[in-house]
């Protein structure tokens, strides 16, 4: 249903729009579901988009290194005028894929469009740049498609979808990208909220066993506008919101009435009636101790699978989901991946003493503890060198090592944990051993730290 109204948002702005390259500023869109027909259909070009989806701390999505080269391949596969002049390059030359991000574009991406006529227009969809891994590389990827543009305008038009951050904006207001592009805000619309509420809310008075009774329309309108002045135009409120009273485990007239109690935000930041909703969706569960330190691994360390939290911190087998239970408008579990936080927004929640109170998560106590348990496991021996080379949960832990010590300070008491770590982890993991070092020469051992790395 969110999609659906940002959809025809976008269609309208669409058609009134003539650059080459638009971003985006979706001040809510981590509550959008990363769908591969969230903005097809908005444009109009259901059957020409091609989408790339961005996912902070994913162990895939995250990576800039694989941008030009997944729209490449979608290109080559959806586009049949583009799938002979693409596979040829890639056939010529298999290295391409690991080559630097401007050889991608051009070789992989700009040539073989070049030599295509334009016809329908086509949409190319980055969604959740600031989702990437790195400022940098988020900033360097917009020079790139600009210069790209400016040189040779190609055969689509690229969506960039991002929160406004600073460092993008700056890229983007830059002189370089005057003409180029055009901003577009297709979240901020208390009418689209509005609309919004009234749907889903008639859809759980419709769906839901205990709302028989209840009579129609449900909430009034007047609970209506207060939740849409509540929301400042966020559609991420809006959103959050309706997960937290369709739960099938409550009845929602009294989440509802849940809500409507809290107390008016007393700061002017426009997200402060988000913050009241966080702290109450949490206070359903604030009275299990181990709800904290599985929130900070999931915000510190995410896509780990429940069973793995609970190996880490040393917890029974169905405490996880005990703990998050009633958590679901939060927190996301993807099968395949593991658990993760549903929108950036909780996670800057999560990791801010002011807004998050009790439920702060990003405490230099709390990571150096949580690094200490993560440098335990690591530390892990078999006899069977085989075993050493794929274990489980240390290996789902590798990647994300180099992230957490970039949050706490070196100290003996850490660097002492790194003489553990099994050999074998460091030879046939993905381990950056540059960046461990990097870490480790301001620390108290520095010297035989080092050398034992060398020997390795």
């Amino acid at each position: 249903m969110v999609r659906r109204f940002q959809q025809r948002r976008l269609q309208r702005r669409l058609r009134q729009r003539r650059s080459d390259f638009m971003a985006t500023w979706p001040c809510g869109r981590r509550q959008i579901s990363h769908d591969e027909n969230s903005f097809g259909t908005a444009t109009g070009c259901s059957e020409t988009r091609r989408d790339v989806l961005f996912k902070r701390g994913h162990p895939t999505r995250g990576n800039a290194n694989v941008l030009f080269a997944t729209i490449a391949l979608q290109l080559a596969v959806n586009v049949p005028e583009l799938n002979l002049p693409i596979s040829r390059v890639v056939e010529a030359n298999p290295t391409l894929v690991g080559r630097s991000l401007d050889v991608q574009l051009r070789d992989l991406i700009v040539e073989p469009c070049s030599t295509i006529e334009c016809g329908l227009t086509r949409i190319i969809l980055i969604d959740g740049l600031d989702e990437c891994e790195g400022k940098d590389i988020q900033q360097d990827i917009l020079r790139l498609l600009g210069d790209s543009v400016a040189q040779a305008p190609p055969p689509f038009r690229i969506i960039i979808a991002s929160r406004p951050e600073p460092h993008i904006r700056e890229v983007l207001e830059g002189s370089s990208f005057v003409g180029l592009y055009s901003p577009l805000n297709i979240d901020k619309s208390f009418e689209d909220i509005r609309a919004y509420l009234q749907s889903e809310f008639a859809r759980i008075h419709r769906e839901h066993s205990t709302m028989a009774a209840v009579s129609n329309p449900w909430p009034s309108p007047h609970a209506i506008e207060r939740l849409v002045g509540k929301s400042s135009g966020y559609f991420i409120y809006a959103s959050t919101v309706i997960k937290f009273i369709d739960d099938k485990d409550y009845r929602p007239t009294r989440r509802l009435a849940a809500l409507e109690a809290l107390p008016g935000p007393r700061s002017q930041s426009p997200f402060a009636a988000l913050d009241a909703l966080y702290r109450q969706i949490l206070s359903e569960t604030s009275d299990n101790p181990d709800l904290v330190p599985i929130l900070r691994v999931i915000c510190h360390l995410d896509f780990l699978k429940p069973w793995e939290i609970e190996e880490l911190l040393g917890l029974e087998s169905g405490d996880v989901e005990l703990a998050l239970r009633g958590l679901h408008s939060v927190i996301h579990d993807e099968q395949d991946s593991g658990l993760c936080v549903i929108h950036a927004s909780f996670s800057d929640f999560l990791n801010d003493p002011s807004r998050a109170g009790d439920f702060y998560t990003g405490d230099v106590a709390g990571l150096e503890d949580l690094a200490r348990l993560v440098l335990s496991e690591l530390g892990y021996m078999y006899a069977d060198v085989n075993k050493n080379r794929a274990p489980l949960l240390a290996d789902s832990l590798g990647w994300r090592l180099e992230s957490l010590l970039k949050q706490v300070p070196p100290s003996e008491d850490l660097a002492c944990l790194f003489r553990a770590i099994n050999p074998d982890f460091i030879h046939y993991s993905d381990l950056n051993v540059n960046v461990l070092l990097s870490w480790l020469q301001v620390s108290i051992l520095l010297q035989p730290v080092h050398q034992f790395y060398l020997v390795l």
